[in-house]
């Protein structure tokens, strides 16, 4: 820093900014002849986001709108096409539910759990006996008490079902019906399986990994990063990669001579290194750190589909 860049405050002392244009800050206090200290004012600036969403403004909510009915029509008529094997597939769920239901509720009645305490206790022998005694009493009270609850839920069923015979309109039964089946299905249905498919099938992301940013970093062809992925220690990551919000963050220090503008320049080339989409990809500067800290954002996000939800839009709109 030469000395035009050094102002003396009230005190007779020199005052050297510390922003990140200014590049010879260190050598404006080896040369201050007075008292120097570092003026930190403006370091910490940051980009205010718009109060409302570009998406969501007066411009653009008409668009934003339609692309939404779109979506939206687009899995109407999806689904639409496939309400008959949507009604088989859940007929038979349904009759599968049944009878899983009632195996639960059987074994809940007698207590199987009770055997076998029962078993453990004769197994022990003499010694077991009065064990064994005990868990048999036991069982017979819990079977009684339970074989009691379910009586009492079946007297309540038929008259439920007595008061819809007298009172409840034809549309009521289809709906009741339809409620039953849909309970029932879901209970009938394989673990982890869906009866109705999806109609939009989200891209598969591979998550943000030390090694996939690094693969990342190496594909932007920056001769420094490559020597230290190469030869050298390695991208040094100041924290481990996790979750931010909706999507992953990660804080990086770049090798010498490497800054965050350098990687926010090449940002479209980093998105297509992560597999993302290029407003998913959001690599910014740590304004408190050094010019070589870099901050990363990835969001899995899909831009060309409409998000779930304005709240969603409005939180994250400014990002994809």
């Amino acid at each position: 820093m030469t000395a035009e860049h050094q102002t003396p405050d009230e005190h007779g002392a020199d005052v050297i900014p510390l922003r990140a244009e200014d590049a010879h800050t260190e050598t404006g206090l080896a040369v201050a002849k007075r008292a120097a200290y570092l003026d930190a004012t403006g370091t910490g600036d940051a980009r205010r986001l718009a109060i409302i969403p570009a998406h969501l403004q007066r411009a653009r909510i008409a668009k934003t709108a339609g692309e939404a009915l779109g979506l939206y029509w687009y899995k109407t008529r999806f689904h639409a096409i496939r309400v008959p094997v949507y009604a088989i597939l859940h007929i038979w769920y349904a009759f599968r539910g049944t009878g899983r239901l009632t195996g639960r509720v059987m074994t809940w009645w007698h207590w199987t759990d009770g055997w076998l305490l029962e078993s453990m206790a004769v197994a022990a022998g003499r010694s077991g006996h009065h064990d064994a005694m005990n868990a048999h009493r036991e069982g017979k009270k819990t079977r009684t008490a339970r074989g009691q609850i379910i009586a009492a839920s079946v007297v309540a069923a038929l008259v439920l079902l007595l008061v819809m015979v007298r009172f409840l309109p034809w549309w009521g039964w289809l709906a009741a019906a339809a409620i039953a089946v849909r309970v029932l299905a879901r209970h009938g249905a394989p673990d982890g399986q869906k009866i109705m498919r999806a109609a939009v099938v989200p891209t598969a992301y591979q998550p943000p990994t030390p090694e996939v940013i690094t693969r990342a970093l190496g594909s932007l062809n920056i001769a420094a990063i490559n020597a230290v992925i190469k030869d050298g220690p390695g991208i040094s990551f100041v924290n481990d990669v996790h979750r931010d919000g909706d999507g992953w963050g990660v804080d990086i220090d770049l090798p010498h001579g490497v800054t965050a503008s350098d990687i926010i320049r090449r940002r479209e080339a980093l998105a297509s290194g992560l597999r993302r989409p290029h407003s998913a990809t959001w690599p910014e500067a740590v304004p408190a750190e050094h010019a070589g800290r870099l901050s990363l954002w990835v969001w899995p996000c899909q831009p060309h589909l409409a998000p779930p939800s304005p709240l969603i839009w409005l939180h994250r709109g400014e990002r994809c």
